[in-house]
């Protein structure tokens, strides 16, 4: 049950969010008047962003929270998308960047954290294919699919809408968090991890 409730999460912000990548060409050379160097330099914020995020992943002490973390991440990084999408400031654009990319790595490493730590021993395997599945196998077609509705509707009113999909995302998961901690607690009393 708690895999049916994250992987689609991961999948979503795979295919919603990190699309981002592929429009900030567009970003740098038409909103900031840039070339190599501005798109190294807004790459770069949001990369900076995702090594923040994952040394805040890695500071913590237990899994447990770890779904409320994961769903405010991802609010978050929607968020910090759908600004960036409509900034035309260039300071305002790299602290959206650094929280979209902190955001994304929180939330697909949060759910990768409790899908291994949850899952048995003899469905681990199984477990990495489907959470791989639904992070590097979106985020080529989300590219794709970000490409082609840019060319019709705009990269930004694409992003923002990326970013719209991921707030939502974030507020289902949120309201499904009470029965996620009921399917999770016992699993985690098993393995020692709460009493």
């Amino acid at each position: 049950m708690p895999a049916r409730i994250l992987l689609p999460v991961v999948a979503l912000v795979s295919f919603m969010a990190t699309p981002y990548q592929a429009l900030m060409p567009i970003f740098a050379a038409e909103v900031f008047a840039g070339g190599a160097e501005m798109l190294g330099f807004l790459m770069g914020a949001a990369g900076l962003g995702g090594v923040c995020g994952i040394l805040l992943l890695a500071s913590r002490r237990e899994v447990r929270g770890l779904a409320r973390w994961i769903a405010a991440a991802c609010f978050c990084a929607g968020a910090a998308l759908a600004a960036f999408a409509y900034s035309t400031h260039l300071a305002l654009s790299v602290a959206m960047l650094m929280i979209a990319g902190a955001g994304i790595v929180i939330t697909v490493n949060g759910v990768s954290t409790i899908i291994l730590t949850i899952a048995d021993e003899r469905m681990r395997g199984r477990m990495s294919g489907y959470y791989t599945m639904a992070f590097l196998g979106m985020y080529p077609l989300g590219g794709l699919a970000a490409g082609a509705l840019a060319s019709w509707i705009g990269a930004m009113h694409t992003l923002a809408l990326g970013g719209a999909c991921c707030i939502a995302c974030a507020l289902w998961l949120w309201a499904r968090l009470p029965g996620l901690r009921g399917h999770l607690r016992p699993i985690y009393v098993r393995l020692g991890i709460a009493q």
